[in-house]
């Protein structure tokens, strides 16, 4: 397994079928990921889903059925996913989370980017934070911050809008009107092999920076919705989530973050 490109998060929200979880792993193990975070998974379908793991094991080959077939070689993958209640503690270590989507029927408040375009998104976030020029050198294997979450929704109705206010924008797909949206094990291979696989060892020459990861921003918008709730605010719930996307936009450094949890936490 490459460590090089650990600092990549697959996330996948409340997954339906463990075919698609399977076929998801593998797809990771083609392109040399290892970090698979599960978000609130239905229980007999994670119990089945392990079971198969144990199954074929980590890279043999398993003739029981085409639901295994799917996760050969990355049984290992499987075992060791990290499960998790929300997508805000999934993603709480990341310094960033892209979030990916048809669009159907969807005219969310995010940014959407073009997969092809997500890693000079990345690269151009970062340089602005930095006041630096752009830098993205093919020949730099220089781990960047904590991590990135990829985000992937449930097979049937894919991202809500509180999961993509805990995302700082959201990836593309193109795909035909006739059928726009992707198979979950499909989009998975198709976005690792667009950041891991096609851009070989891409990665952003940018030095690393003290900017806070999502659990820090999270933790501080919390307070904020307990502060207001405290002074009878109304709506609490919807002003907490366009405050989650403010920050999650802005250019907020340790500093910054730490300077707000300081006026919180010195107003109880």
């Amino acid at each position: 397994m490459n460590e090089k490109k650990s600092f990549f998060k697959i996330i996948l929200v409340k997954p339906r079928n463990p075919v698609n979880i399977g076929a998801a792993a593998r797809a990771m193990v083609n392109f040399g990921l290892s970090d698979l975070r599960i978000v609130a998974p239905y229980g007999p379908i994670l119990k089945e889903t392990i079971e198969t793991a144990d199954i074929i094991g980590g890279g043999e080959t398993s003739l029981l059925n085409e639901r295994d077939k799917t996760a050969v070689g990355a049984g290992d993958i499987i075992r060791n996913a990290k499960i998790f209640k929300t997508l805000k503690e999934a993603a709480s270590d990341c310094v960033l989370a892209l979030a990916t989507s048809s669009l159907k029927k969807r005219k969310p408040d995010r940014n959407v980017i073009l997969l092809k375009d997500a890693l000079n998104y990345i690269s151009k976030k970062e340089a602005d934070e930095k006041n630096t020029a752009l830098a993205v050198s093919m020949d730099t294997v220089r781990e960047t911050a904590s991590g990135i979450a990829l985000v992937f929704g449930c097979e049937k109705t894919g991202l809500t809008v509180k999961d993509l206010s805990y995302c700082n924008a959201i990836i593309n797909i193109p795909t035909k009107e006739r059928q726009p949206s992707i198979n979950l094990g499909q989009a998975v291979g198709i976005v690792c092999y667009e950041f891991a696989g096609r851009n070989g060892d891409l990665r952003l020459s940018c030095r690393k920076t003290e900017k806070p990861s999502l659990g820090e921003i999270n933790s501080v918008v919390s307070l904020i919705r307990k502060k207001m709730e405290k002074d009878g605010i109304s709506h609490c719930e919807w002003v907490e989530t366009k405050i989650r996307k403010g920050f999650l936009d802005a250019k907020l450094t340790k500093a910054v973050l730490n300077t707000f949890k300081k006026i919180l936490d010195g107003d109880k």
